[in-house]
């Protein structure tokens, strides 16, 4: 199983499960058309993040070209 150890590395899924210390608190964040999402910022000795359900892509929604 890969590990992101670097800045700016990223994780995408539908479910992440994370353990921590601190964070933030949540703030809205805004994705295509109507939906919101929210963000925060998480922080340990060491932080970590677990992807729990990968990200099932639909073939409707890729955008082609």
């Amino acid at each position: 199983m890969p590990e992101h150890r670097n800045m700016n590395d990223s994780l995408v899924a539908e479910k992440i499960y994370c353990v921590f210390e601190r964070n933030t608190p949540p703030g809205r964040a805004s994705t295509e058309g109507r939906h919101n999402a929210q963000h925060m910022t998480i922080d340990g000795n060491p932080a970590t993040a677990i992807i729990k359900r990968k990200l099932r892509i639909n073939e409707k929604y890729i955008k082609l070209g």
